[in-house]
């Protein structure tokens, strides 16, 4: 879905990806259970349909939506489609997941959080501005990274003020020189992206001689003033043909963490669960009247616990063992300070 040297950005898809594996129920004879479209909760259903699309990158049909996903079976073609633009827009405007449709492909795939290369020029080498119903269409357009100007109702996009530069030296191939936690670096630029609002750099750095990520946001003026100074020629380094710039921008600790792999299983109230499973993942496993029961795959002990955490009442590790120790000595210096 990107090329190497990609400037990425999640604009359409705010949160992070879903990207566990689908499993939907069965019934003995091996398809949806046959009461399950009729009885799906509508936040199951829609999670559901996100977790299938997001597993399968080639895109799905809505034939392959109603016969693998719980909630869609049964539908007449007509109802099926308004079902699925409704789950749509909702997923889009709560989650942040864009599932889109195409009539090139006639299937729904997860918009991925990266520009083509013509949406790439659109958006960054040429004029930047949304217009808005309601503009003079004679007045100028803004520049990209513009401010919104009141009275013209303008929309803007905005990128990170590095973003220009490091992109020129990507696509010249030309290395950078860069002042970062103290120091100063020489990077080759292979990727830009984005993952939750922070712009990342994803090079080659030449002191260490391997792959690096600077947050943008974290480089820093060196004694000359400058943030970023290109130098020596063009067309000085090339972009390794195994370069992956999708897998190089997989922030999340938990699916580049070390630890040894454990299956967790996580109590979430239901009005926490899909902010939950859109922040972690994971699938449901278990419901009661209260809660339903998340079970993921963790890599990464501490930035698990602590994301959990971040849900307060909301979500309790309920196994393994091990990560219930860990969440309940993260709680035990609150309990005695109370």
């Amino acid at each position: 879905m990107c090329d190497r040297g990609a400037t990425i950005t999640s604009v359409s898809f705010g949160g992070p990806p879903l990207r566990r594996a689908y499993d939907p129920p069965t019934d003995q004879a091996g398809g949806e259970a046959g009461s399950m479209a009729r009885r799906e909760a509508p936040y199951e259903r829609m999670l559901r349909l996100a977790a299938y699309v997001a597993a399968h990158s080639d895109g799905r049909t809505r034939a392959d939506i109603a016969r693998d996903v719980p909630g869609y079976g049964g539908l007449g073609t007509d109802a099926l489609e308004k079902q699925l633009q409704r789950d749509r827009n909702v997923l889009a405007k709560q989650l942040g997941i864009d599932i889109e449709w195409s009539d090139e492909h006639q299937h729904y795939a997860i918009r991925p959080p990266y520009f083509t290369a013509k949406e790439r020029s659109a958006l960054i080498a040429a004029a930047g501005s949304v217009d808005v119903e309601g503009i003079d269409e004679d007045r100028p357009p803004a520049e990209l990274g513009a401010a919104v100007d009141q009275d013209a109702a303008r929309i803007v996009v905005r990128v990170h003020g590095h973003v220009v530069e490091l992109r020129d030296a990507i696509a010249e191939r030309r290395s950078v020189q860069l002042h970062y936690h103290g120091r100063d670096r020489t990077v080759d630029p292979y990727a830009l992206g984005m993952w939750r609002n922070r712009w990342y750099l994803v090079g080659h750095e030449h002191r260490t001689d391997g792959l690096r990520k600077y947050r943008l946001d974290r480089i820093e003026p060196s004694d000359d003033g400058a943030a970023i100074t290109p130098v020596g020629a063009s067309d000085a380094f090339a972009i390794p043909d195994g370069f992956d710039a999708a897998h190089e921008m997989r922030m999340d600790p938990n699916v580049w963490g070390r630890d040894p792999e454990l299956r967790a299983r996580v109590r979430v109230a239901r009005e926490q669960l899909p902010p939950f499973v859109a922040e972690l993942g994971g699938r449901v496993v278990g419901t009661d009247d209260d809660s339903a029961t998340v079970e993921l795959t963790v890599r990464d002990y501490m930035s698990f616990v602590i994301r959990v955490l971040g849900f307060g009442t909301g979500a309790r590790v309920v196994a393994p063992p091990e990560l219930v120790a860990r969440e309940r000595d993260w709680l035990a210096p609150q309990a005695e300070a109370r």
